[in-house]
């Protein structure tokens, strides 16, 4: 009997959730019989890659494949996802992200008879692009929308938000929790845990330690925490910030950091 087959399209895989996400889906699903491959791009310069090495399960790298937005090179790699889609023959293709999804879902509809997955793990509606470019990323979405079988939400919040933009009608889009496997982290809820790893980083046991992980860009809004931050230090002294990744804000943040006079008190770590 044919084993079912899955290709997955991300448009990259930096450290993060839906990079995580991914390659846990596909090994899990491989577990479960089904055949998989994994299709990424690159990360632009100011991000870190997973360690794709690692990953257990088939993989094709894009090179062509990225966030910003090149004709040329997103043309190119829609030629690359239609080879991969043509030669893996898969009877699903399950995109993530927008590019990825666009792109991935795009050629899957000329290309296949493959039935049709999208997970939107964000959107790019606003906040990233100008008004023009945001405008025709939400029509593109639409018309792909009308063609995919599946949309998957994160969120009961976020499949308001893509009912809201019209993405797609309401019995398509499902809800399905982001899976990540988080019982690497149990030895480290322990009260001795906590306890210890204070010593470690010298933190102070009675110290208000409030933590934001992830990358340092303008769409987290970063700065809003930072301002935040800056009205509770005065009334909470014991009160102190890390700011755990990197990105292209680290300059700006820690600017602010500094016009605020709390550079005591955050860590960029």
């Amino acid at each position: 009997m044919t084993r079912p087959r899955v290709l997955r399209v991300i448009t990259r895989l930096n450290v993060g959730g839906p990079a995580t996400h991914v390659t846990l889906a596909n090994r899990g699903l491989e577990d479960r019989g089904w055949e998989t491959l994994l299709v990424f791009g690159r990360v632009e310069p100011d991000e870190a890659e997973i360690d794709t090495a690692a990953i257990s399960t088939p993989t094709l790298r894009v090179p062509a494949l990225a966030r910003p937005i090149r004709p040329l090179a997103d043309v190119r790699a829609a030629a690359e996802i239609a080879r991969a889609i043509h030669h893996f023959r898969p009877h699903v293709v399950h995109t993530h992200l927008a590019k990825a999804g666009q792109l991935g879902r795009g050629m899957a509809l000329l290309t296949s008879p493959a039935v049709r997955v999208h997970t939107f793990h964000g959107t790019v509606f606003g906040g990233y692009f100008g008004d023009a470019a945001s405008r025709a990323i939400v029509g593109a979405e639409r018309l792909l929308g009308a063609r995919t079988q599946a949309i998957v939400a994160l969120s009961e919040r976020q499949r308001r938000e893509l009912l809201d933009a019209r993405i797609a009608p309401p019995e398509r889009i499902h809800i399905v929790p982001l899976g990540l496997d988080l019982e690497r982290f149990a030895p480290a809820r322990s009260t001795i845990a906590r306890a210890a790893a204070r010593r470690r980083l010298a933190i102070p046991d009675d110290a208000v330690v409030i933590a934001a992980i992830g990358r340092l860009v303008r769409i987290k809004r970063l700065d809003r925490l930072v301002d935040a931050f800056a009205i509770v230090a005065p009334a909470v002294p014991s009160a102190r910030l890390y700011l755990v990744g990197d990105g292209a804000e680290r300059a700006s943040l820690g600017a602010r950091v500094a016009a605020a006079g709390i550079g005591d008190r955050v860590v960029f770590a």
